[in-house]
């Protein structure tokens, strides 16, 4: 981009804000971006907490007054978030660790990637928590490399600040929410509101730290667009922060199902969840309404006739004499000389009539007569009316439908009577299909792993412009099956039983090798030690019995090969950097943990 077309969007940028005293409003900017904002709203109310939905409220019941509108707010509580939360857990298959590898190559790559990145320390950790769910709850976000922390140094001539290039960069992911992501071109560039502030000049000619911050992110160059002068005036400089040269636009949407409304250079997306929507709406402006019948209807009315006192003057709860009044029932001050004489009423306390309701106390019923005839009035007098809870019930099981419904259109199974639980399967349920399921992971699983392939090699660029670095090798996941350690237990001895090929047995391994050591920080090594120190590692414990029985194998590789995990989990234990050591010296810890072993068998 040229000097003179950035210049252009801050200006225009500019006048924008300035006509919305600081506002930025959808109506000044460009159909992708209302669209974009009209898709996070819409699925931000089920995956944000107490997010209440106007709209969506006013649409279902327009002759609400404000005041019943601000009731419905004020009791409002996210009834679908839960359950969008479970459906991303079943999202979350896709980083099961058994079903995906990465291949480094190079230690200090993997050190960076795994251990080193800033904030999240890996960047695994970082799409997990991060850019999963945004992905579902905001495809329209814009996932941006940052060069990070620049190294500085102080030049030796002019004293001034000057990058260091002795040092390199530490790049990381950043996501800009939809609404964030201003203007955006695919490969061109990405202009975002920034999150930090710079200093203004307010209120009383003050300084404050209350400015606009914006980004703009070219092919080329990562500019840092702020706010300076007088706040209400809106005016930007724009500085330089780095030149990165990738010759590409090192960020990208988060991506779902393209929309073709789409224009200009960029593509908007739907998220993959959208289809729940309509459902989830119900069910959300269903359960609202159901919390006010609740209050409405759900608690017994008593309902009785009215007796009046029987004290001969007792007017209204009040009686002659005394000095003591109420000043809260006197209608007017002229009426305080004539009230001062007032007092409460003994026999009714002051209430003017003969109920009053107790735990202790029974309301004996005065037959009465209807007026001016001789029919009494049916008893009883007291009563407790108490509504049908059946529509309440109804409107319960229709939310629990609707919620189920909603995403099992999605093929992910979020009720909460699950099967194995003690109970039966539901209809909706049964209707999950597993294999629709995978199917439907396997879309979303390809696009993250794009995305993750594209920062890591976006990173690898800027934080080694000049070295030859290998480049990292993914193996994304094919299938989304979460097996326990007795599951690949028991298929590795069928495998070792049927005389599978040693391959087949190590892939086993190295699944096992995943859970059990889930927590160990480089698991290649783990399994690099464990093929290196037990040379029997792929026989069964019936061939390993028949070859000590021949006298083909000692004592102690045959201890060596029963208890290997055992014996690296206990370093693992006693040291979470154990596996940092060299592999001769791993192998020297476990043949002397296996020798004595063999001296407690002896």
């Amino acid at each position: 981009m040229s000097p003179h077309s950035i210049q252009n969007i801050v200006d225009d940028l500019s006048e924008k804000l300035k006509k919305r005293r600081g506002v930025i409003n959808p109506a000044d900017f460009s159909g992708n971006y209302k669209l974009a904002l009209d898709i996070q709203n819409r699925i931000s109310v089920h995956c944000k907490s107490r997010q209440f939905p106007t709209d969506l409220m006013k649409a279902k019941a327009p002759n609400e007054t404000v005041q019943e509108l601000q009731y419905r707010k004020d009791i409002f509580e996210p009834i679908t978030r839960p359950y969008w939360d479970r459906a991303l857990g079943a999202i979350n298959r896709i980083w099961a660790e058994q079903n995906f590898s990465i291949t480094w190559n190079d230690p200090a790559v993997q050190q960076y990637f795994t251990r080193d990145l800033p904030v999240y320390g890996s960047l695994l950790t970082y799409f997990k928590t991060i850019v999963t769910p945004y992905k579902i709850n905001d495809p329209n976000a814009v996932l941006m490399i940052d060069v990070g922390e620049i190294p500085v140094m102080e030049d030796e001539d002019t004293g001034e600040l000057v990058i260091d290039q002795t040092k390199e960069l530490s790049p990381v992911c950043k996501i800009y929410a939809a609404d964030k992501v201003l203007y955006f071109d695919r490969d061109e560039y990405v202009f975002v509101l920034g999150e930090d502030s710079s200093t203004v000049i307010g209120r009383g000619d003050k300084a404050e730290r209350s400015g606009m911050v914006f980004y703009l992110m070219t092919t080329t160059t990562l500019y840092r667009i702020y706010q300076y002068g007088k706040k209400t005036e809106y005016q930007f400089k724009i500085s330089e922060v780095y030149e990165h040269n990738l010759g590409y636009l090192p960020a990208r949407r988060l991506g779902g199902k393209q929309l073709t409304e789409s224009q200009d250079d960029d593509i908007i997306y739907e998220s993959y969840f959208m289809p729940a929507i309509p459902n989830l709406n119900k069910a959300l402006k269903l359960d609202s309404t159901l919390d006010i019948s609740i209050n409405k209807m759900a608690y017994p009315v008593r309902t009785y006739y009215e007796v009046a006192c029987t004290n001969t003057g007792c007017k209204g709860g009040k009686i002659a004499g005394g000095p003591v009044y109420d000043a809260s029932r006197i209608d007017s001050m002229q009426d305080l000389p004539t009230a001062a004489t007032l007092k409460d009423c003994e026999v009714c306390h002051g209430t003017g009539i003969l109920m009053g309701f107790s735990p202790m106390r029974d309301y004996i019923h005065t037959p009465r007569h209807n007026a001016g005839t001789d029919t009494q009035v049916p008893f009883p007098g007291f009563a407790y009316v108490s509504p049908d809870p059946t529509i309440l019930q109804f409107n319960q099981q229709k939310i629990k439908e609707d919620i189920e419904r909603a995403f099992m259109f999605l093929n992910i199974d979020v009720s909460v009577d699950k099967a194995g639980t003690g109970g039966s399967k539901t209809a909706t349920q049964s209707k999950i299909d597993r294999e629709e399921l995978f199917s439907f992971l396997l879309i979303i699983s390809e696009e993250l792993f794009g995305l993750l392939r594209f920062s890591i090699n976006t990173i690898l660029q800027l934080r080694y412009p000049n070295s030859q670095k290998s480049e990292v090798t993914i193996c994304q996941p094919m299938t989304f099956e979460i097996r326990s350690l007795d599951e690949i237990t028991a298929e590795i001895q069928s495998a070792q039983t049927n005389n599978a090929p040693d391959a087949v047995i190590r892939e086993l391994l190295k699944e096992y090798v995943v859970l059990r050591f889930s927590t160990a920080k480089n698991l290649d090594v783990v399994l690099k030690a464990a093929f290196y120190c037990d040379a029997l590692i792929t026989k069964s414990d019936a061939s390993i019995a028949l070859l000590k029985g021949q006298n083909l194998i000692s004592t102690l590789d045959a201890i060596l090969h029963v208890h290997i995990f055992y014996f690296l989990e206990q370093k693992l234990l006693e040291d979470e950097n154990y596996f940092s050591k060299k592999l001769p010296d791993i192998k020297k810890d476990m043949v002397e943990m296996a020798l004595l072993k063999v001296g407690e068998l002896m």
